[in-house]
């Protein structure tokens, strides 16, 4: 089978830093330049920019557009491949990233979607891997509904579902979903991930790294500062992930996948409610109820933290309110100790 043409579609927002670079790495594949088209998306005009784009047969679009999701449907829009791949501007791509995932998707004609690992780049240069925790290699094959259901609570605890710029997608899966994608401001990765999954089509993911992913402390801000600041930029962040799920449950034609998202996706539903001091008690009574009866029906993981915090907070939302933000604030301070120690280590071997 011939190999499919791909199109590439980067996204950028506000930060004009590492976009050159973004699209160096797409120009500078190993796949021949004729099987793939690049669209670039951004919300500035940079002169110097733009005439690079034009000069080297790209097809550059301005949009004022804020959410990540708008500016990947106007770029899928504008695109003509039969697989698309996505790359955020601080990322960049490995040199043989597209003949790959090109390879793959002809290889398995029932593939939906392709994952690769990628390896992180701190600021100093240093790189870490960042694999997943599963070494699968073939494709996860669906034979129906009710198995993707049964699969679905595990593929969620990988990394899988996140990080678009190492995801490719088939158009046919996602085309007809652009309306809702557009309104995704903060998980384009897991609608991107809903939307290819099908009865008789099969994902897949390895351990090639393909991605380079750029690590510093400007982009790790929700992670960082006092109480306050990282509680702050959380609760934003959870409210945002909530609505959009919303808006990915409404793009799901499958009646199966559709009738049990929320029994795998109410948890964000009960943090952002959580989070929230004008909540309704009684929708977070029958969100955690729903959730506790249905997980045990899935392959997910009863959280113990959420089981605690929500029946606190039925005690006390303010008390309930303040444990989640230390916790959170916590979790998120040694993620970022991980890393720093990580990165010292890396450069005392160095």
């Amino acid at each position: 089978m011939l190999n499919p043409h791909v199109s590439v579609i980067v996204v950028a927002h506000n930060r004009r830093e590492c976009i050159r670079s973004a699209i160096d790495s797409v120009l500078s594949q190993s796949l021949d330049r004729n099987s793939y088209e690049v669209v670039v998306v951004k919300n500035f005009r940079d002169p110097e920019l733009d005439s690079y784009i034009e000069e080297h047969g790209i097809s550059g679009i301005y949009t004022d557009e804020v959410p990540v999701g708008s500016k990947l449907a106007i770029g899928i829009k504008n695109s003509s491949g039969d697989i698309i791949a996505f790359l955020e501007d601080d990322d960049e791509f490995t040199a043989k990233k597209l003949e790959h995932l090109s390879s793959l998707f002809a290889r398995y004609p029932n593939l939906t979607l392709y994952r690769n690992p990628e390896t992180v780049v701190l600021e100093n240069g240093s790189e870490l891997s960042y694999i997943n925790r599963e070494k699968f290699g073939e494709p996860i094959d669906f034979s129906d509904s009710q198995e993707i259901f049964r699969r679905l609570g595990h593929l969620l605890t990988t990394r899988l579902p996140f990080n678009v710029s190492c995801m490719a997608i088939r158009r046919e899966m996602i085309e007809g979903k652009l309306q809702d994608l557009a309104r995704i401001e903060r998980a384009p990765d897991l609608f991107i991930f809903y939307s290819s999954l099908a009865p008789g089509k099969s994902i897949l993911t390895d351990m090639e790294e393909l991605t380079r992913m750029r690590w510093y402390a400007s982009s790790a801000s929700r992670m960082i500062g006092n109480f306050s600041h990282v509680y702050s930029k959380r609760k934003s962040f959870s409210n945002l992930a909530a609505r959009d799920r919303e808006f990915i449950f409404n793009s799901i034609t499958d009646p199966v996948i559709k009738k049990n998202f929320w029994k795998i996706n109410s948890w964000i539903v009960i943090e952002s409610v959580i989070r929230n001091p004008a909540a309704d008690r009684k929708k977070l009574f029958k969100l955690g109820r729903d959730y506790l009866r249905d997980v045990s029906k899935t392959s997910e993981r009863l959280p113990p933290f959420f089981i605690a915090i929500f029946v606190v907070y039925l005690i006390s939302p303010g008390l309930s309110r303040r444990i989640f933000a230390v916790f959170e604030w916590i979790r998120v301070s040694n993620k970022w100790k991980s890393l720093t120690e990580t990165r010292m280590q890396k450069n005392a071997q160095d």
